[in-house]
């Protein structure tokens, strides 16, 4: 029984060479195609994506982010990031009116109150 055996997977064998073979000479891409299947032995295995396993590709895509902030930053021009538009140019430039001018009644207001307190506590003169 041993024998059958033995003897029919060599005949199994014989017969697939001779069919590859013939396939070959006949049509090669066909011959080809059939070498191909036969070394396509192997294994697919996946897991599903989830956030602990795609975590290093999220770090990189992060770390890009950040170095294309960075090159932004450091080269080009050095002009104000909020500053995008002359509607923002024209708040700005009000803003900063604005608060040179109450900067400057500040400073007023100190300077009358102090001649004030000087004339206050200087002798009154009786006539």
């Amino acid at each position: 029984m041993h024998h059958f055996r033995l003897s029919a997977l060599f005949f199994i064998l014989v017969l697939f060479g001779a069919s590859l073979t013939l396939a070959y000479q006949n049509h090669p891409e066909m011959g080809e195609f059939l070498l191909a299947q036969v070394g396509s032995v192997g294994i697919n295995v996946g897991v599903v994506p989830n956030p602990y396993n795609t975590l290093a590709e999220q770090l990189a895509a992060k770390e890009q982010a950040l170095n294309a902030k960075e090159a932004a930053l450091n080269g080009g021009s050095l002009t104000l990031q909020f500053l995008r538009n002359e509607g923002d140019l024209k708040m700005f430039d009000y803003t900063a009116w604005g608060g040179a001018t109450l900067f400057f009644l500040v400073l007023l207001n100190f300077y009358l109150d102090y001649r004030a307190r000087k004339n206050v506590n200087a002798p009154v003169e009786h006539v």
